[in-house]
């Protein structure tokens, strides 16, 4: 699925608009594409090892453009396959949403309609296309708002209630935009352009260390040392050695590190410096969220900018503009920064060149995409953690996908780097496990944050085993079954998880406090319905209930993790998927206070043969054995 920002006919829509055109599996479905392979990253203050060999320029274009095909061909292949399928197959699938009915049109000209619900995958931004009948036009639009049962739908090119005249239904299906071309462009700017030449090409190929001014970072740490606001030692060599970096300089933050927070007094110094300075990302999402906090920090609404379509303007610290030309930034002789898409630097900023480049949430862009941004700089800020999730691609074995990815492959070739090694999301006893293995032991919780425990009083008529899953003394907590019978949708863990929330909701939790995640879409869709059938919506209205993948980057007090497989031959076949360290590294590390593990016994004892996924077990087991057990009747 494509994400975007844009209006129109189905394939002629503005491409620029889009955060990135890589396949947006969510990894809940059986024949999923899989995520990226463990790889350790180094401590804190990483020395980023350089490569072993030096690639050519003629090596890496043709990698890059071999990719590209590739992952175009499965695309093309797939949206094929997935519109041949009957309506109510595609709703089945979750790539559709059915029996829309128009409402209005609101002030800002979205057409506005009621559903019955969205099971389906389809979030807030995505690229949908909307008609009556699977033979009928489509119009190309974006999911802009979904709340109450409603949902807004936008388009850059206008809406008119006359659009909406014909009775009937409606119905939205996942949209896509074929945009090889455009990576085949920049590829070509590569070899041909002055920032290609002497800065990306040499840094892709490992023929450039980057140095940093040694000056430069002493004087940074000393101002920072004067700042009234407290930096944790990693913090400030972070933001030392992103001033001081000639070229290129990576920044991992693990789970509530204060990354975003990093970023944004980085770019803050950088426009005082008199700096251009780019903010771009995977999402639209983790681009509003990084340009949130530099705005807060810069708090000059002309030295900031986000630029995209109509169809994203929201209520924020910053303004929007379509088109760089029409903000103030184009008036501006200091510095200054805007946030945009790689695909809108063509359409929406043209010309525009920036002194520093800096991609938020770099462990999920592939390095086809970072070029594109990257060609518009000559030096490179990345932030991100290659222990979440990763690029997802459709075209690679989940063994293979790793190697795409613009901060694996800027690892390698960058000698300067830190891991934040301080976290104020999870408490002392939430982060001990995805320290020891993920982060060499070196992750641990700020004071405050260690001491945190949820304050849930619970009721003597409660069940013994519900009383003990809240209690503030555990705060990790395995909720064991002994089922075998289930695999993407599990009842047992259903009913376990709405008598903890009915729980939480007794005892004083506020729903918008809690998320339920699961690896499997239609597990999130049981539970709604359950929770719908036991409890008034106003009662869970705010509590998310969710894929991981859609929790990346999100935290709550409580989290309550449904595994959901529990048949022996289900687990084999998905175990790639089940044991991927990474997404159970993110779905582990949401919690502020709370994380209860939902899991069948046979998750922790089903043989597999492969050695590597079977180390992958063994990861679940250690996890299993530092909560607290809890057995919950079946």
């Amino acid at each position: 699925m494509v994400r975007g920002q844009d209006g129109g006919r189905a394939g002629k829509g503005s491409s620029e608009e889009l955060a990135t055109c890589e396949v947006t599996w969510h990894g809940d479905e059986e024949n999923s594409n899989l995520l990226p392979e463990l790889s350790i990253s180094a401590a804190r203050c990483v020395d980023f090892q350089m490569s072993a060999f030096s690639l050519d320029a003629e090596t890496v274009l043709q990698d890059l453009r071999a990719f590209v095909a590739a992952e175009f061909e499965a695309q093309r292949l797939r949206f094929a396959e997935q519109r041949a399928k009957p309506r109510s197959e595609r709703v089945e699938d979750g790539t559709c949403v059915d029996g829309l009915r128009f409402l209005r049109l609101d002030e800002a000209g979205r057409a506005v309609f009621r559903h019955e619900g969205n099971d389906s995958r389809l979030r807030e931004g995505d690229l949908v296309t909307l008609r009556q009948s699977d033979e009928g036009d489509e119009m190309l639009v974006v999911l802009f708002r979904e709340e109450a049962g409603e949902m807004w739908l936008a388009s850059e090119r206008g809406l008119k209630t006359a659009m909406f005249a014909e009775t009937g239904g409606w119905f939205i299906d996942e949209a896509f935009l074929d945009l090889e071309s455009h990576y085949l462009t920049a590829f070509d700017r590569l070899p041909n352009s002055a920032i290609g030449q002497e800065c990306l090409l040499p840094l892709l190929m490992g023929k450039q260390k980057p140095e940093l001014d040694e000056e430069e970072f002493n004087g940074a740490m000393e101002d920072l040392q004067k700042q009234p606001q407290a930096w944790e030692d990693a913090q400030r060599d972070a933001i030392a050695s992103c001033l001081a970096t000639e070229r290129c300089c990576l920044v991992q933050g693990p789970p509530g590190t204060g990354k975003t927070r990093v970023l944004s007094q980085v770019v803050r110094q950088l426009v005082e410096r008199g700096e251009r300075v780019l903010i771009t990302a995977f999402t639209h999402r983790a681009i509003d969220n990084a340009l949130s906090a530099t705005a807060r920090e810069i708090d000059d609404r002309d030295r900031v900018a986000r630029i995209c379509a109509a169809t994203h303007r929201r209520e924020e610290n910053f303004d929007r503009y379509e088109f760089f030309a029409a903000s103030p930034l184009a008036a501006q002789s200091g510095g200054w920064v805007a946030a945009a898409t790689p695909f809108a630097l063509r359409k929406r900023l043209p010309g525009v060149e920036f002194d520093t480049i800096v991609i938020d949430e770099a462990g999920q862009m592939t390095t086809a995409l970072a070029i594109m941004a990257m060609l518009a700089g000559r030096k490179y800020l990345l932030f991100g953690d290659q222990q979440q999730l990763g690029p997802v691609v459709m075209s690679r074995s989940r063994r293979e996908a790793e190697f795409v990815g613009v901060f694996h492959a800027l690892r390698a070739q960058s000698k300067h780097g830190t891991c934040l090694d301080v976290t104020y999301r999870l408490n002392d006893k939430l982060a001990e496990w995805p320290s020891e293995n993920f982060y060499h032991g070196e992750l641990v919780p700020a004071p405050l944050a260690a001491a945190r425990r949820l304050a849930c009083p619970t009721s003597s008529h409660e069940p013994e085993w519900i009383r003990e899953v809240i209690s503030s003394e555990k705060p990790l907590i395995w909720l064991q079954h002994t089922s075998e019978a289930s695999r993407t949708v599990n009842s047992a863990e259903v009913a376990a998880a709405a008598e903890v929330l009915r729980a939480l909701h007794r005892g004083g939790v506020k729903p918008e406090d809690i998320a339920v995640v699961t690896p499997y879409r239609k597990q999130a869709r049981a539970m709604r319905r359950q929770l719908e059938t036991l409890m008034p919506e106003t009662s869970w209205r705010g509590c998310v209930i969710d894929t991981v993948e859609r929790m990346q980057g999100q935290e709550r007090e409580v989290i309550v993790f449904s595994m959901c497989a529990s048949d022996p031959s289900f687990i084999r076949r998905q175990a790639e998927f089940l044991f991927d360290p990474r997404r159970l590294n993110v779905a582990v590390t949401r919690a502020r206070s709370k994380l209860i593990i939902l899991a069948s016994e046979s998750l922790l004892h089903t043989d597999l043969q492969d050695t590597e996924l079977a180390e992958h077990q063994s990861l679940l087991r250690s996890l299993s054995r530092c909560a607290h057990s809890v057995s919950f009747p079946a």
